[in-house]
């Protein structure tokens, strides 16, 4: 039975895909493109279950402007509903759009009236949790079995390259948290109208304040009568605290990029 309900379903996403082909099909109205660690679940998930006017495209993270563009727009196209009632939106959250540096360019030449959130974490808070993550997770080929110290200064002697490596996407702990450069590209494409900047320990703090900020933002409703029940998703847990030395370390660290991540933003995140 499971087998035939998986043919079924390869059958009309392929019909779908076919149909994008020629030229029908829908596309995201909003991206949700980072940062990993920074609060995007909570918020895609809670866009899901309170907005009367989303649909939600096959899985949260679609990762095709990142990892699968070789599989072409209508592929893309097809994670999104065929059709959508007027005044309905859709969108996606791959946090990895906004560290790897094709992504900008790639999105802008399909979807150049996109609307863009930006969560943005203390970097260091960032890289602690996304090492804690994938020591956590039960896909082994995310897991580290470096210390958090060894792994950082891993990360600080690797290069950069043109591809989405292994090392790339799961031992970018520092890197993830260079804010300025990541946006700075961004920011050679869509203006500052089309980006909600959202810092996520205030996101997490006053919830219900920020998701009334971005349904007017994106044009979202809420549904009537709905209880909000705005629990942090997606949480990391820890084995043990971030040491005192290393914490010093990383704040003389990320101080430089984030003294640029102000200037650029015209905002001040008081990280430490």
């Amino acid at each position: 039975m499971n087998s035939i309900s998986k043919y079924i379903k390869t059958i009309s996403f392929n019909t779908k895909r076919m149909a994008c082909n020629f030229g029908l099909g829908n596309h995201p109205d909003f991206l949700i493109i980072g940062a990993q660690k920074a609060g995007t679940t909570s918020l895609f998930n809670y866009i899901n279950e309170y907005a009367q006017n989303f649909i939600s495209p096959k899985t949260k993270e679609l990762h095709f402007f990142s990892e699968k563009y070789h599989k072409g727009i209508p592929w893309y196209k097809a994670q999104f509903p065929l059709r959508t009632k007027k005044g309905y939106k859709t969108g996606e959250a791959t946090p990895d759009y906004l560290y790897y540096h094709k992504c900008a360019k790639r999105i802008y030449e399909n979807y150049p009236d996109l609307k863009i959130i930006v969560l943005l974490r203390n970097p260091i808070d960032r890289a602690y949790s996304q090492y804690n993550f994938q020591r956590n997770s039960n896909k082994t080929k995310a897991y580290n079995p470096l210390s958090f110290e060894e792994a950082i200064k891993e990360d600080q002697h690797q290069t950069i390259t043109e591809e989405f490596t292994y090392n790339y996407k799961y031992r970018s702990y520092l890197k993830r948290g260079h804010y300025y450069e990541q946006l700075r590209k961004w920011l050679e494409y869509y203006p500052k109208e089309q980006f909600l900047f959202i810092e996520s320990e205030d996101f997490y703090k006053n919830t219900e304040s920020y998701l009334n900020e971005v349904f007017n933002f994106l044009g979202l409703e809420f549904k009537k009568d709905i209880k909000l029940n705005l629990k942090a998703q997606n949480k990391t847990g820890y084995s043990e605290r971030l040491k005192g030395d290393t914490r010093e370390y990383l704040q003389n660290y990320f101080r430089p990029h984030n003294e640029k991540l102000n200037s650029l933003l015209q905002r001040n995140f008081k990280w430490d």
